[in-house]
């Protein structure tokens, strides 16, 4: 049984772990460290507070684990081996059951890993097989979670199926694709998830993620971590996973509007709790002690996501912010 289990700490001072079970397979990766999946969720815990277990190349154990439940989100990176479709149909039960899910996979269509149900039940179906990936494009600002990747991404080709093109079902949406054309027109996503308040639970990649080894915006990460870093970050936070849910006690109550921001936050907290903002890596960016109204010049701050804590005798209390 090849698994890791990886226990990380953020920054915060009330620690409410979220539990993620993960799969990967890539065939030619010989370390589990060079995953664009576990360097996504290594960059994370900067934010938040993770602990995950790492099936690497053993789907057998991976079956098991996720038969045992208890997991706040599963993540199958599904380069390789075919023996992770003998699960496909767990997923899907896990899915119906409210369980939230990341996928990246080559085998949509189901050419190597058998036909499966649990992509219609994850907003698409199949509509078109890819030997060699093109560019893919990021067509929609809805995964700018906390590190936004390059608006268009390419890949090295290293397996001889690389994808597939989906089409999405009503509800759903693609965060990227293969070209630039209609969704309406043109059935060729590559990304498809919910709208954010719509409390998206699933989130499914038709391409092998683990291709993506570039640096197109030339910021030092890999384009498929950024991309793996936004998905998760996304579906933690969008679907309600977010630790505010799991904090041991309840914090201050506190009001921020608006949000998204731009040039000012506003900010209602309780007289006496410190308000602090935190970056994507981790920095504190602002701190300041509430009066009761605070208002924060933000105009300096760089677009993005952000954190913000405020602390009191009562805990800890936080939220997900974007800057425009």
């Amino acid at each position: 049984m090849n698994l890791l289990l990886f226990v990380i700490t953020g920054l915060w001072p009330h620690r409410q772990y979220v539990d993620i079970l993960v799969y990967a397979d890539a065939q030619y990766v010989g370390n589990p460290s060079d995953l664009m999946v576990v360097k996504a969720l290594s960059y994370l815990t900067g934010m938040t507070s993770l602990t995950w277990s790492l099936y690497f190349k053993d789907p057998v154990g991976f079956g098991n684990a996720l038969g045992e439940g208890g997991w706040d989100l599963v993540i199958v990176d599904h380069a390789s081996m075919p023996g992770i479709g003998a699960y496909w149909d767990d997923l899907e039960a896990w899915v119906q059951r409210g369980g939230a899910l990341i996928v990246s996979t080559y085998d949509t269509d189901g050419s190597h890993t058998g036909w499966t149900t649990l992509w219609s039940a994850m907003g698409a179906v199949a509509s078109g097989n890819i030997d060699d990936l093109p560019t893919l494009s990021i067509w929609d600002g809805v995964l700018v979670y906390p590190e936004q990747p390059p608006h268009q991404v390419s890949f090295s080709n290293d397996y001889q199926d690389e994808g597939d093109s989906l089409a999405i079902a009503s509800g759903y949406i693609a965060a990227a694709g293969w070209g630039y054309q209609y969704l309406e027109d043109y059935p060729n996503a590559s990304v498809v998830t919910k709208p954010c308040e719509d409390r998206p639970r699933t989130l499914l990649n038709s391409f092998i993620l683990q291709e993506a080894g570039g640096d197109d915006d030339y910021d030092g990460l890999e384009d498929g971590t950024e991309i793996y870093i936004d998905e998760i970050w996304y579906v933690l936070g969008c679907g309600g996973l977010n630790l505010d849910e799991r904090e041991p006690k309840p914090g201050p109550p506190v009001k921020v509007y608006p949000n998204p921001f731009s040039e000012s936050l506003h900010i209602i907290a309780p007289p006496g709790a410190e308000i602090s903002l935190w970056d994507a890596g981790g920095r504190k960016a602002i701190s300041v002690v509430s009066e009761g109204f605070v208002n924060l010049e933000t105009e300096d701050l760089r677009p993005g996501a952000y954190i913000l804590m405020a602390v009191s005798c009562e805990g800890t209390t936080k939220r997900v912010i974007l800057k425009r």
